[in-house]
């Protein structure tokens, strides 16, 4: 069969929205490029597979000496390299800002330097988040410094959460649900996902992290459930062997398994496995396709449940399906914007 018209994808967007993510942020890759590195952001662009999300980091992937170089590199690849627009295909941007918990001074100077300009990012990412206080700090930051635009006085800028603790994973539950009524209440800041930090992680609680993951599986199984039944994006754990492909291959499926729904990069070399995991399979892709239609042809009949390739379909099997099309179609959508935009072109990396 072929795919559902264009002109039914406002409609299954919501859908989609209700089961894999309350925004329309797509981030199977969510990349990490140190703003103190000039090449590094001058060469995201031309990089194919484009990363999904890519983080202009701040933290961990900067030197503290550097620090104040990263913030006027991440500031002028968003306002004079305008890198947004070069990525095309509607790709948001985010910065990772320093955890004010740990470096108040660093995260305040973070804040101003890139929601203070022409330009600010699409999307702040706030690390090692304890309680909802880190996130009301930062919104108290944003009614100071953030150039609201004056279009859009109901605005707020997408906001994504990084548990890194055991501490914060017990929290994790009271953190969402007091950032989310603030983001009702007030509008500065709206959350749409949630990243998994395994190394800090597994300090917090005195274990080494292994090759097989087991000491982080239970973990990152609760942290999913905590993300997905919030409707959040849950983004899992870093792999920082970029050699090993096939491991990679199975991490992020085991993540998907959990209900993942990307996973954090730091080499291109890992984009087209995260890719290919966190994106529905082409047979999955055809099944749904041909259930929709089965269920257009028995809704037009006036009947109920059916039955399809030996099953009985009621409808959140079909809800399924839709939500699968929905999100095949947003990745496709994704992908040929990129192709066709600025940042076509470009060789792969």
């Amino acid at each position: 069969g072929q795919l559902l018209p264009w002109r039914q994808l406002p409609r299954l967007y919501r859908m989609v929205a209700r089961q894999f993510g309350s925004h329309t942020l797509v981030a199977r890759s969510f990349m990490y490029v140190p703003a103190s590195s000039e090449k590094m952001l001058s060469k995201l662009a031309s990089r194919r597979p484009l990363p999904d999300l890519p983080v202009l980091d701040l933290e961990d992937g900067v030197a503290f000496a550097a620090k104040a170089a990263a913030r006027e590199g991440a500031r002028r690849a968003l306002t004079e390299l305008r890198l947004p627009e070069l990525l095309g295909g509607g790709r948001s941007v985010a910065v990772r800002v320093n955890p004010p918990a740990e470096a108040e001074q660093l995260a305040e100077e973070d804040v101003r330097c890139v929601m203070d300009s022409a330009r600010p990012p699409d999307v702040l990412v706030l690390p090692k988040v304890e309680s909802a206080d880190d996130v009301a700090w930062l919104s108290g930051q944003l009614e100071r410094h953030w150039r609201r635009p004056p279009s859009g006085p109901n605005s707020a800028v997408p906001l994504i959460l990084m548990i890194e603790s055991a501490a914060a994973l017990l929290a994790m539950p009271q953190i969402l649900d007091s950032a989310m009524s603030a983001s009702r209440q007030r509008g500065l800041l709206h959350p749409v996902g949630c990243v998994f930090g395994s190394d800090d992680f597994c300090a917090s609680v005195g274990v080494e992290r292994s090759r097989d993951g087991l000491e982080t599986r239970h973990a990152r199984a609760q942290f999913a459930l905590a993300a997905r039944s919030r409707r959040l994006l849950a983004i899992d754990m870093v792999e920082i062997d970029i050699k090993d492909v096939e491991h990679l291959k199975r991490q992020c499926n085991e993540g998907r398994a959990m209900g993942f729904t990307g996973k954090q990069i730091i080499h291109p070399s890992q984009l087209e496995p995260c890719h290919a995991a966190f994106s529905p399979v082409t047979s999955r892709v055809a099944w749904a396709e041909r259930l929709c239609e089965e269920f257009e042809r028995h809704s037009s009949a006036g009947a109920g449940a059916f039955v399809f390739d030996g099953q009985m379909i009621d409808m959140p099997t079909v809800r399924q399906a839709q939500s699968l099309l929905a999100q095949h179609r947003a990745l496709l959508a994704l992908d040929e914007a990129a192709l066709g935009g600025g940042a076509g072109g470009g060789k792969p990396a």
